[in-house]
């Protein structure tokens, strides 16, 4: 066995919506594949004895040992690697128990799903698990020396990646509080909440702590001397640079005992107290020195040492800190009494566990000879005997909780000094022989002041209560009915997610000062472009998210973001998702049209309760997906009938629906009628259907997040789009932007009709779909007779003439077949008669001023949208031509649209040249067109980007062949052969070929626009 790929998911994902912490792990079982457990002799035996832990796991049989007896019957080895990589996460303290096995599209090869703490644990425990399998297999055993190795480096893993008590008790409040939480590696920050309510924590460092309070803080002579200013009690003392004052700042003081600290440390460091002797202030010097440029020399106050936290100037816990030390017992020594205070569960390196390791060094030395003892004494029963000067938990000190003891008069001075300090989260260190006496009563000073202090002897003391200081911080940093995210929109789909997105935030924007929203070309702030180097889609989510400036969040959600790396977010407020289609199936394994709608649904269970989960009721699977939806659930449609939408309006829900030009919301018994196509630019005159569905789904996003009906209309009508904004997507381009030599000669085109190569006087022609190479069926339809607009309608205002409508549609996804050549068909020339402008509901107010002269129209016969028309007219030839050319003919339809896009302003001059059929389903229109029309398209693509060369990033390599081209992927996988499509890679093909405005557009520089 080998593992072929590791790949860590950080977020809610395709596996699972609960565990958002998993490894995924593609592991080739080799000549195993279809070995199961049982078929290899000693295996069981030797797991076993490798693992006895296994006994406590149950699995199918659900009972204890119900995995074991499984591995004894016979079980797959892909699902005991699963149950193993977990089970030594376990043993390494970190408890995890989520893990799935499944099967892939290639022979051989299993997916493993296992759930980590630590991803650099669960990466180590997935190649653990291959060798302890590998070994057993081979060997029959796996050697304990070598089991014992692992578990000590997860241990060192786990412990690396620990955070600190203080960071700890805050991310758990902060989950307990739903509040989400980032942390921001590059800078050591978390981000507590997203866009413009977010706060930020460093420990107990908080985004409301003062500058000047924590420089202030950090300097203790001057925190001693501003305090002693305002009447606060604290030592005599005196700094001193050189060793040289030493002796005269000691006898300044009135002589010993004295304390001698480093003018700026932390945590107890080069600290020395109660010094009693000229030797013991020499040593004590030098190891301030080591910390400090400056040195503090005062008075020693007897007494025991507490710490009073502050939060937002109010004092929340206190606690008594002792030094660290041992009890004795009569028996042992001291360094086996450390040892076994050592071996507390509580205690660890540094600040990971609620306790530190008790550390033997030259400071140990020093304080045992002071009391007359060394290493290997054995102390009395019940003797005390001290290991360090100072009472930091840092060194090893304990903690007992005095809260509920501390003097009323104590309480006071503490919050007055936080004051005096300005530190929102202080940490107050007292000398004091009795706390529950004032301090003038007990001879008490306080000895200093600590910015961003930590947490854990208030949380989980040595003795008495744990105090929740998390909570109080928190309420300070969002007190209640504050928010603490922004709205977050999530757009998923498997095609077409780029265009709803800046709509949606366009319509955000007439409400939201700041809307943060990315594409699959880039991140904005409003209608600024980031500069960010090839982001991944989670990536681009995060930067969003995690800017202060940002009001609303609307997110493109990648299908490969959901399977390869979860989700940035938890929740959200609204989930769009616009469709799930088949031509993305064996980018992937999920390679069946049900799994990829399940990629989808992670957006609609992520639907917070209170939210909204947008679904095209078109679309069976997406409909579907209402099921898994925790929230609420609205609908859109172009069919104002869908009995989907009608028995969800009928319950008292929400929909969006296309009904007779317009586009309404439905609630309850309200309709609410938004606008006309013919009024949405963005909507090319209500000739792209999968366009109107997209404003429907933007507008219906819009109106459950509060958004108001004159808001939505107005963004409706002041939107366009811009080629840098939507890539591929329905883009007219106008050839005068765009000084290219490359494509000049195809935009050039003669102001003449355009029906031969001779006339277009180019060469090659831009050969797109020619008329005789249409389906046999297709020729018995009298095209020319149904092109022929017989009826006419003023259901839609007319702009412009029929061709420019038709041009329209042809330069759209809604889908097209384009003909040209020799049976070029005559569309004439109808002329509009002018009339009145037909009435709307909601008639233009702002943005663009009103035209001075009426709109023409056509004259009124039997109403009939051109929509209808034109779907009437391609299902006549789609319902002869379904079955032929359809993987082939979605390729060559997609290059159709490409070219259509860079000559659109072009190719139907004068009313004749071209016939074009549009139809609504992207998918049934590219069916009528034929194999051997993709040779000369494919021909034009390598006169517009090169011979042999590069083309869509170096994704595909086209060359020339003697009957026509061939394709192939970089990595020499062939993608078109011979006139043969692989049938794997057509999806993608298609969307490349879809690219080709795009790319040629940003040959050269980026236009200016005027």
């Amino acid at each position: 066995m080998k593992i072929l790929q590791t790949q860590t998911l950080r977020g809610p994902n395709y596996w699972s919506t609960h565990h958002s912490k998993l490894i995924l792990v593609r592991l080739d079982l080799e000549g195993l594949a279809d070995q199961q457990s049982n078929t290899l002799p000693r295996f069981y035996d030797g797991i076993a004895a490798a693992l006895p832990s296994l006994e406590a796991h149950i699995c199918v049989p659900g009972c204890r040992g119900g995995f074991l007896s499984r591995v004894q019957e016979g079980a797959r080895l892909g699902h005991i690697f699963e149950r193993v990589a977990l089970e030594l996460q376990t043993l390494a303290d970190m408890s995890v128990g989520f893990g799935c096995t499944h099967k892939t599209a290639t022979p051989g090869i299993a997916q493993i799903i296992i759930e980590y703490q630590t991803e650099a644990a669960g990466c180590y425990a997935a190649r653990a698990a291959l060798r302890l399998c590998q070994s057993i297999i081979e060997t029959g055993i796996y050697p304990k020396s070598e089991l014992q190795k692992d578990l000590d480096d997860l241990a060192r893993l786990r412990t690396e990646a620990a955070l600190g008590a203080s960071t700890e008790a805050l991310v758990r409040e902060a989950e307990n509080r739903g509040i989400p939480w980032t942390h921001l590696e590059h800078s050591d920050l978390f981000q507590l909440g997203y866009g413009k309510y977010q706060k930020r924590v460093q420990a107990a460092l908080t985004s409301y702590s003062s500058v000047l309070g924590v420089e202030v803080a950090c300097d203790k002579q001057r925190t001693k001397t501003l305090l002693d200013s305002m009447g606060a009690p604290v030592p005599l003392g005196v700094v001193v640079y050189a060793f040289k004052d030493l002796e005269d700042a000691i006898h300044r003081l009135g002589g010993y005992p004295i304390v001698i600290k480093p003018l700026d440390g932390s945590q107890g460091r080069g600290i020395t107290i109660n010094i009693q002797s000229w030797r013991q202030a020499k040593i004590a010097y030098d190891r301030a020195r080591d910390v400090s440029k400056g040195v503090i020399v005062e008075h020693f106050y007897q007494g025991r040492d507490h710490r009073i936290l502050v939060v937002n100037h109010k004092v929340v816990a206190v606690a008594e800190r002792v030094p660290a030390h041992v009890v004795g017992d009569g028996r042992s020594t001291i360094a086996a009494l450390v040892k076994q205070e050592n071996q507390d569960d509580r205690r660890g390196e540094g600040h990971d566990n609620m306790l530190t390791q008790i550390e033997l060094d030259d400071a140990t030395d020093e304080i045992l000879r002071e009391q007359g003892h060394s290493l290997n004494t054995i102390l009395p029963p019940d003797q005390i005997c001290y290991l360090r000067a100072t009472a930091n938990l840092s060194t090893g000190g304990i903690a007992i909780d005095r809260t509920d003891e501390i003097h009323p008069d104590t309480v006071w001075l503490a919050e007055r000094v936080s004051r005096i300090i300005d530190l929102d989260v202080a940490g107050i260190d007292v000398i004091t022989t009795d706390i529950t006496k004032t301090l003038s009563e007990a001879d008490g000073v306080i000895v200093e002041v600590n910015a961003a202090p930590g947490l854990r002897m208030h949380i989980a003391p040595s003795r008495g209560i744990g105090r929740n200081v998390a909570a109080p911080i928190f309420d300070m940093l969002f007190p209640p009915r504050t928010p603490t995210q922004i709205p977050i929109v999530a757009v998923a789909g498997t095609n077409g997610k780029a265009t709803p997105t800046p709509l949606i935030a366009h319509i955000f924007s007439q409400v939201y000062e700041e809307v943060g929203f990315t594409t699959p070309d880039g991140i904005y702030i409003g209608d600024r472009p980031l500069k960010t180097i090839n982001p991944s889609a989670s990536q681009r989510a995060q930067v969003i998210l995690q800017d202060p400036t940002v009001e609303i969040a609307v997110l493109e959600t990648a299908q490969d973001e959901i399977l390869q790396s979860g989700l940035v977010f938890a929740h959200c407020d609204v989930g769009v998702v616009l469709n799930v289609a088949a031509d993305q199936l064996g980018l992937n394994d999920p390679n069946t049209i049900s799994s990829m709608a399940r990629v989808n649904t992670v957006i609609a269970e992520m639907v917070r309760p209170n939210g909204y989960a947008v679904l095209n009721a078109d679309d069976r699977h997406v409909a579907a997906m209402a099921e898994q939806v925790v929230g609420k659930v609205a609908y859109f449609s172009m069919d104002s009938e869908n009995w989907v939408v009608r028995s969800h309006i009928q319950q008292g829900g929400i929909a969006a629906v296309y009904e007779k030009g317009h586009l309404c919301i439905l609630q309850e018994d309200w309709v609410y009628q938004i606008e006309h196509v013919a009024q949405i630019p963005n909507a090319l005159g209500g000739c792209t259907p999968y366009l109107i569905a997209n404003a429907l789904a933007a507008s219906l996003t819009a109106f459950v997040l509060g958004v108001k009906v004159e808001q939505i209309r107005s963004a409706l009508r002041s939107y366009t789009t811009s080629a840098w904004q939507t890539v591929g997507q329905t883009t007219l381009f106008n050839p005068n932007y765009y000084d290219c030599e490359r494509i000049k000669p195809y935009l050039d085109f003669q102001d003449e009709t355009i029906t031969t190569q001779t006339e277009l006087k180019l060469s090659p022609s831009p050969v797109l779909i020619h008329a005789n190479s249409l389906p046999p069926l297709a020729a018995s339809i009298d095209l020319e007779s149904a092109l022929r607009l017989t009826r006419q309608t003023d259901e839609i205002p007319q702009e412009h003439s029929l061709k420019e409508k038709v041009l329209a549609a042809v330069g759209s996804h809604s889908a097209t077949a384009v003909l040209n050549g020799s049976r070029a068909f005559d569309i004439p020339r109808i002329e509009p008669k002018p009339t009145e402008p037909a009435h709307h509901a909601h008639p233009k107010k702002n943005n663009h001023a009103e035209p001075s002269q009426p709109k023409k129209v056509f004259a009124k016969s039997k109403p009939r949208s051109f929509k209808a028309w034109v779907a009437e007219v391609a299902s006549k030839v789609v319902q002869k031509t379904a079955k032929q050319a359809f993987n082939l003919g979605e390729v060559v339809g997609t290059a159709a649209i490409a070219f259509t896009h860079i000559a659109a302003d072009r190719l139907l001059e004068k009313g004749k040249a071209l016939g074009a059929i549009a139809w609504e389903k992207f998918e049934k229109a590219t069916q009528l067109v034929d194999p051997a029309t993709l040779d000369p398209a494919l021909q034009d693509v390598m006169v517009l980007w090169g011979k042999n060369g590069r083309f869509v990033d170096e994704l595909f390599i086209f060359q020339q062949n003697h009957t026509g081209v061939d394709v192939y992927l970089k990595n020499g996988t062939p993608v078109y052969i011979g006139g043969k499509l692989n049938s794997h890679i057509d999806g993608r093909f298609s969307f490349a070929l879809s690219q080709i405005p795009e790319n040629l557009a940003k040959v050269k520089e980026r236009p200016h626009y005027p």
